[in-house]
């Protein structure tokens, strides 16, 4: 008979042991390891938090200087107002700002937001802060408390391309002259912020400032359709394209169904700001290059697939759309100014020409004017 030995004797129950203490650490790595994601997760969204309040303050101290790019008298002040206010609104905490350059890089200094003055060249604004956050697990460990830290620049200048789809001001298929024709013979040419084409602010619109942009019959016109595709007129009116380009630019006109392109006018942006491209030429050929005088000499002109050159655009308020022809009552009177009668102006678009400001890619404000819409660009 056989006697077992000691050690083959205790062995089944360090075996058990073995496995209880196993068993102990796995539960213990899984509670630590769900913990440490928990964790891991809040703090990842305390800095997304963090950084959209930064990028919202930066965003409202660019919006400042863009209404001051616009004509509007704006101050240092106004500036910090803005950044601060959205900062707080946002769960930023400590907000720090600086002007930027064009580019988003801070001026030499650097010049401090709220220091008294705006510099002359300052174009954006540079924010940094942070957000303080409890924490759960880590308390443990003797973490009460973590900090967030973000910053974000945004510029203001003259809008240079195609707002993002989810800004929501694709641009429209429309392009309006810089020098609109008027539709008495012989014409007359006025712009933008003078005379019966007046520049309003979006909350000063009244009926006596009204415009009426003609679509004559006595001459070239003051509007032309644009093949931005994918689709037809009417369609690409419904659903703006977000083609990218860059202005200067050269761009295709198309024919359209004038009832079509009418009614998806007035049920889809009737009583809202729109980004129209304006034109200061025509081609009858495709130009080799971007700039106006890539136009042959005796190619100008007018007439389906003629080509436009758009160097900027601009905000129209529509009111209504007069579009689809024998529309002379309404486009010949108030509201609405100047008044066209006869058969001079048969078609036209009523509203008002909108200081405009959205978000959209951005350059130095070289050739702009009041009428010019600014664009907003978060950098960094």
């Amino acid at each position: 008979m056989n006697t077992p030995s000691a050690t083959e004797a205790r062995h089944p129950r360090e075996a058990g042991q073995v496995m209880v203490i196993f068993a102990l650490a796995l539960t213990l790595s899984i509670v630590f390891g769900v913990a440490f994601v928990i964790e891991l997760g809040n703090a990842f969204a305390q800095q997304r938090i963090a950084q959209n309040g930064a990028d919202a303050a930066a965003n409202a101290g660019a919006v400042v200087l863009g209404e001051r790019l616009g004509g509007a008298t704006r101050t240092d002040a106004d500036v910090l107002g803005a950044v601060t206010t959205v900062a707080a609104a946002n769960g930023l905490a400590n907000p720090a700002a600086v002007y930027t350059d064009i580019d988003g890089n801070d001026l030499s200094g650097p010049v401090a937001v709220g220091g008294g003055s705006i510099p002359a060249d300052a174009a954006g604004v540079h924010v940094g802060g942070d957000r303080d956050f409890g924490t759960s697990f880590a308390r443990v460990f003797g973490l009460n408390q973590l900090r967030a830290s973000a910053d974000a620049a945004a510029v203001a200048g003259l809008l240079n391309g195609v707002c993002p789809a989810e800004a929501g001001c694709g641009v429209l298929p429309v392009t309006f002259p810089v020098l609109i024709s008027t539709c008495e013979f012989p014409h007359t040419t006025t712009s933008i912020g003078e005379g019966p084409y007046t520049l309003v602010s979006i909350d000063n619109r009244t009926t006596a400032n009204e415009s009426i942009v003609p679509l004559c019959t006595t001459g070239p016109g003051s509007v032309g359709w644009l093949d931005l595709g994918p689709g037809n007129l009417a369609q690409e009116i419904v659903t703006p394209s977000n083609r990218a380009f860059d202005l200067p630019v050269w761009l295709q006109t198309q024919p359209g169904n004038n009832n079509a392109v009418e009614d998806a006018i007035n049920d889809n942006y009737a009583g809202t700001v729109v980004l129209i491209p304006m034109f200061d030429g025509t081609c009858k050929i495709q130009p080799a290059g971007t700039n106006l005088s890539d136009c042959p000499a005796g190619q100008e002109g007018t007439g389906n697939n003629t080509w436009y050159h758009i160097p900027k655009f601009t905000g129209f308020f529509i009111d209504e759309a007069f579009i689809a022809g024998n529309n002379a009552p309404d486009c010949s009177s108030p509201p609405g100014s100047p008044l066209m009668g006869g058969n001079g102006s048969m078609s036209c678009m009523k509203g008002w020409f909108i200081r405009f400001i959205t978000q959209g890619p951005v350059v130095p404000g070289s050739g702009f004017d009041s009428t010019s819409a600014i664009g907003i660009q978060l950098k960094r």
